[in-house]
């Protein structure tokens, strides 16, 4: 069989397999680790990251690092390193090897600078970013191949992280609203529970 088969076949596997972790009732974290994993494990794309948007100061967090411990308090600004420019630029960057880009900081020190690296923004309604999944390919045959998948899969990470910020945000306008009505009848009524 052809090796651009057998990729594509894996491909499809994978995204089923991803798809059931992102539907299934698991934490969001859960979810983001066990997608590294069976993009490491199915798809030869190694030390998988996945950086969240902090709504507060726009800076990326990392999230997730597969295969790696590492300091989760690694923030990338906005323009700042390959990531900032994902974010930025909300396209997809490929790099033939990361010796070759300047704008590598490498401040995870887990990847491999002979290698390629392909990142991906997480882009939801009017392209706003909110996250960027990236990888490390073991090689760079297929690289275009590979780079439209990883879109793939962000584009699916993606829609659920939207649905579920979506889900936080009404969860907090109704804590909201009922501390407001409580405060009121407290206020009118002096009923207190």
């Amino acid at each position: 069989m052809n090796e651009r088969l057998l990729l594509v076949e894996s491909e499809l596997d994978t995204l089923f397999l991803v798809s059931q972790l992102l539907n299934s009732n698991f934490s969001l974290r859960h979810k983001l680790k066990g997608i590294l994993e069976i993009l490491h494990k199915r798809s030869e794309l190694h030390f998988g990251m996945i950086t969240l948007r902090d709504v507060d100061d726009d800076s990326m967090i990392i999230c997730e690092v597969y295969g790696e411990s590492i300091d989760r308090h690694i923030r990338y600004e906005p323009g700042e390193g390959l990531v900032g420019a994902i974010l930025d630029e909300g396209s997809t960057i490929v790099v033939e090897r990361i010796a070759n880009e300047p704008r590598f900081l490498s401040r995870l020190g887990i990847y491999n600078p002979e290698l390629p690296f392909i990142g991906s923004p997480l882009a939801v309604e009017q392209g706003e970013v909110v996250g960027i999944i990236a990888a490390q390919p073991t090689n760079s045959r297929f690289l275009g191949e590979q780079a439209r998948f990883l879109e793939m899969v962000a584009n699916l990470i993606a829609q659920s992280v939207n649905m579920l910020r979506v889900l936080e945000r009404k969860q907090s306008q109704l804590v909201n609203e009922r501390d407001l009505l409580k405060q009121t009848l407290v206020k009118n009524y002096r009923f207190e529970n």
